[in-house]
């Protein structure tokens, strides 16, 4: 793929995110509740466990993976925007090579 079309998928990627934002369910089931709700949840259940038991190490896992979950959709954002920083370079400059 060329830095163009990289660029493009980027941006398509967080256009699609950008819709899912703007669903209700969306936001309700993923936005306030895992991120948010759920996140509480597993956080005071900690409080029950004893450090390193299986059940504590087991909560840690699922606090890590919406943790993942919530960096992978704010990479999104950010690289769907500074693809669209760099597509609207290439228009400007087409024969540009663009910087790393």
């Amino acid at each position: 793929m060329t830095d163009k079309e990289i660029h493009k998928v980027n941006v398509e990627r967080a256009n699609h995110f950008r819709l899912l934002q703007t669903n209700i369910n969306f936001q309700a089931l993923v936005l306030d509740h895992y991120f948010n709700g759920y996140v509480l949840e597993l956080h005071n259940q900690l409080s029950e466990y004893t450090r390193n038991s299986e059940q504590y190490n087991e909560v840690l896992r699922k606090l890590d993976a919406i943790s993942i979950t919530k960096s992978y959709f704010l990479g999104l954002k950010e690289t769907g925007r500074w693809s669209e920083e760099e597509l609207h370079f290439l228009m400007i400059n087409p024969n540009g090579d663009i910087d790393d």
